[in-house]
């Protein structure tokens, strides 16, 4: 199964969604019809970037259960390692949720529903909890963690769930411009020299 569904995969992220006729799939595939093998799998990292297809292929990725996704991503990288780790750089988790700029945090936490981010936050580490709390008013850190100590046992799906939500809400919000999720393009954007 683990073989068929990197096949898949592959074909997810393969799949060219802006080639509207056959002069531009034509002119497409131009660049790889001399090329060996290893330099065709580079070039099809690239023109994947360009295509979109590696964001869907991660967007699936993010939507399955978590070691569903990554069993596939570990067998697409087994059988082409760059095509992997092209996707692999377009994956979002929920614990890179606290590499996030301190402004683009507050900007998410504006927007996630308190309840989903207790959820999400049950099983997450008290540093990561601290870091995000940090983020919003001492009031509603308070009554979150509160909420987290009154939780009895939670199903993993359903913190996985308000993980998702969570996540989404970051893609809704770096989408439109709200928030940068490559931290080190924001800080250095940020940055001064005087």
């Amino acid at each position: 199964i683990r073989g068929q569904a990197s096949v898949v995969g592959g074909r997810i992220a393969a799949r060219a969604d802006v080639i509207a006729d056959a002069e531009a799939g034509r002119a497409c595939a131009r660049p790889f019809s001399r090329r060996t093998p290893g330099q065709r799998a580079g070039n099809l990292a690239r023109a994947l970037t360009q295509t979109g297809g590696l964001k869907n292929a991660a967007n699936i990725i993010n939507a399955m259960d978590k070691n569903a996704g990554k069993s596939l991503l570990l067998s697409l990288e087994e059988r082409n390692p760059e095509l992997g780790k092209a996707i692999r750089q377009k994956l979002f988790t929920f614990d890179e949720v606290g590499t996030l700029a301190s402004t683009a945090l507050q900007r998410l936490l504006r927007d996630v529903d308190m309840t989903d981010l207790a959820i999400a936050l049950k099983t997450a580490s008290k540093s990561f909890q601290t870091k995000l709390l940090a983020c919003i008013s001492k009031r509603a850190a308070e009554s979150i963690r509160e909420e987290i100590s009154f939780m009895g046992p939670l199903k993993l799906r359903d913190i996985e769930a308000a993980q998702l939500r969570i996540i989404e809400v970051v893609r809704r919000l770096e989408s439109e411009g709200e928030i940068v999720l490559d931290a080190a393009n924001e800080s250095s954007t940020d940055e001064v020299v005087v």
